[in-house]
């Protein structure tokens, strides 16, 4: 069975605000505003989705337990860690994965009462039980930077700019 671990009120207030930055640029849009230029809503518009974008980095932190191993997802980078090659889990104060070639992987989400919760016991008993099983691929570690949906917020709002300064002259 697969578990995500993750802050649920910080995952609700993030994914609130995050939606609640592109409304507000949505919503300028329909204001007219005394001496704006194309170029100085361009300027807003890539504030605040920069914003946005910042805020989304720190709310899609999660480790989920799955059958293969855990996936940690961190702010800017995700692992992969298959059980064969977790050696034990640290609490130092923070849950800390300890891989069998000495390397530590230190999830976003460090609290072990969080895992506890959302496991049901003791998380270094429970996921260290699993350490050492199942196959030894590699550790995977990845930039993830969610450079695809900024990409896409940057090219819907870049669109609207360019139609806006159509429709406005």
């Amino acid at each position: 069975m697969v578990r995500v671990i993750r802050h649920r009120a910080q995952h609700v207030f993030g994914s609130v605000l995050v939606v609640l930055v592109l409304a507000t640029v949505g919503w300028s849009y329909t204001e007219q505003v005394p001496n704006e230029t194309t170029w100085s809503r361009a300027q807003f518009t890539g504030l605040m989705i920069v914003i946005a974008w910042g805020m989304w980095l720190v709310v899609k932190t999660r480790v989920v337990v799955g059958e293969d191993g855990i996936t940690v997802v961190n702010w800017f980078t995700r692992y992969s860690i298959p059980w064969g090659r977790l050696r034990s889990v640290a609490i130092e104060p923070q849950v800390t994965f300890l891989l069998d070639n000495g390397g530590r992987v230190r999830p976003a989400i460090g609290d072990p009462v969080l895992y506890e919760r959302v496991l049901g016991g003791p998380v270094g008993s429970i996921l260290g039980a699993r350490s050492g099983r199942g196959g030894a691929g590699e550790v995977v570690r990845r930039l993830d930077l969610e450079l695809v949906k900024l990409g896409l917020v940057v090219g819907i709002f870049g669109v609207a700019d360019v139609v806006l300064a159509v429709v406005r002259g």
